[in-house]
């Protein structure tokens, strides 16, 4: 497959993600992900892939790279927070392996070059309260290209 760009890329990310799943303290697979910010969340555990920031550079042998900074964040609820931290612990580690399962995203990026994962911690999304992590993914693109002066 070849490369295209950041909109295939993120479907494909989309179509990866919601493979993520765990089978410890419960078995369970993410139920939701939103490719952008929904309205309000309607399904948990999820995973809501955000628009990236931008790096670009440019080589004079004609070699520009792009660099997305994407963040990928985990939402879930739990009564019980101890729970909730396990859920949360546990997702991080399968995220963590999803991605090395796939460091192209099916050939629809050069590579995913570095992958962080955030502490866990309270979020508020469209107005409720949430408990997860951001999963922040570089995505790199690799491409011929021609600069004008």
């Amino acid at each position: 497959m070849a490369i295209t760009g950041w909109k295939d890329a993120r479907a494909e990310l989309k179509t990866i993600l919601e493979g993520v799943s765990i089978t410890s303290p419960i078995t369970e697979t993410i139920a939701r992900v939103y490719e952008f910010p929904p309205a309000q969340v309607q399904d948990q555990p999820c995973i809501i892939i955000y628009p990236p920031a931008l790096d670009v550079q440019r080589n004079i042998g004609s070699l520009r790279i792009k660099n997305y900074r994407v963040i990928c964040r985990l939402l879930l609820r739990d009564e019980d927070l101890g729970r909730a931290s396990e859920l949360a612990d546990a997702y991080r580690e399968a995220l963590a392996d999803k991605i090395d399962d796939n460091v192209t995203l099916n050939g629809k990026a050069t590579v995913v070059s570095s992958q962080e994962i955030t502490a866990v911690g309270n979020f508020s999304e469209a107005g409720y309260p949430f408990f997860g992590l951001d999963c922040i993914l570089g995505i790199e693109f690799k491409e011929t290209a021609t600069f004008n002066a």
